[in-house]
């Protein structure tokens, strides 16, 4: 079953028609009926998208790489989750089978993660690694993101990484000694080996 959509364009949080009204067909190129008709955006459609994304810019800019990552794999997700609904609509609009159409919009997910990831490539690109934060409702992007990420401590979902048992440590310039668990123990320990051969 095919889910209702709204053919209109998004702009500024609204869905609207083009401005000037004016519409596209999509037909059915097996039947040649009309399916939808589709809003036909022009200049003025365009300018008007572009004020509010400029206008959101400066709030995106200020969220931190980790921030900004979630979102954008949250969106990867929510398209895979919908990809067979997206590919039935998609399909007659763009006169292609839906295994196809639903392909094209796994390539859409895939490139939304792989922006998520450069959020990661981002962070790592300090000179510091004291820990870092990162928040999601995905335990595999939880433990990808670590398992990345330059620092000594990580909070997924928790912004005081520490506990009295493990180590506080850090990486890079951040990494100098030990503290806490058995890490920070080894500090005022001294390391020998004992060979002894003949026995």
């Amino acid at each position: 079953m095919i889910a209702s959509y709204v053919y209109k364009q998004r702009i500024g949080g609204e869905w609207r028609d083009a401005a000037d009204g004016r519409v596209a067909n999509v037909v059915n190129p097996a039947t040649e009926e009309v399916v939808r008709p589709l809003p036909l955006g022009g200049a003025a459609d365009c300018r008007a998208a572009i004020d509010p994304a400029a206008a959101a810019l400066p709030a995106w800019a200020g969220r931190t790489p980790y921030e900004r990552g979630a979102i954008l794999k949250r969106a990867a997700d929510l398209i895979r989750e919908r990809r067979r609904c997206a590919g039935a609509h998609h399909s007659p609009r763009e006169r292609k089978p839906q295994v196809q159409a639903r392909g094209e919009w796994m390539m859409s997910a895939d490139l939304f993660e792989w922006f998520a990831e450069e959020a990661v490539v981002m962070a790592n690109s300090t000179g510091f690694g004291l820990a870092a934060y990162l928040w999601t409702r995905d335990l595999r992007t939880a433990i990808r993101a670590s398992e990345r990420l330059e620092f000594g401590m990580i909070g997924v979902n928790e912004w005081t990484p520490q506990a009295v048992e493990a180590a506080f440590v850090g990486w890079k310039e951040s990494g100098i000694g030990r503290e806490g668990g058995l890490e920070g123990l080894e500090e005022y320990l001294e390391t020998r080996l004992v060979a002894i051969g003949g026995l």
